[in-house]
């Protein structure tokens, strides 16, 4: 198990990679009109979203064993932001990258 932590650096630097590209992506659709700034927002947006989602998570799994009468609240919202940090961000990453690829594809023909 040892082993496994020496990658560890290595995920936090792409993980803070991926969020600096998100964010500088999400400026760059702010220039852009139309369906591209909808399909850039969509990637930069996913991009982003896995290390906010995840620190939410991480905080609200510690309120629900801090405060266990509020439990009823803070689990469903730990539940829901791991769900959209390791499922939803990914899929939307892909389908927005794919989406943003195919029409700078067709835009220039």
């Amino acid at each position: 198990m040892k082993e496994l932590r020496i990658f560890f650096p290595f995920i936090v630097i792409l993980g803070l990679f991926l969020f600096v590209l998100g964010i500088v992506l999400i400026f760059r659709a702010t220039k852009e009109e139309g369906k591209l700034k909808t399909f850039l927002l969509i990637t930069g947006i996913s991009a982003v979203s896995p290390f906010i989602f995840t620190l939410l998570h991480n905080l609200f799994y510690g309120l629900a064993i801090t405060f266990t009468d509020f439990g009823y609240i803070f689990i469903p919202l730990h539940v829901i932001s791991f769900i959209i940090s390791v499922v939803l961000a990914p899929i939307l990453f892909i389908i927005g990258g794919v989406s943003t690829l195919f029409y700078l594809k067709h835009k220039e023909k």
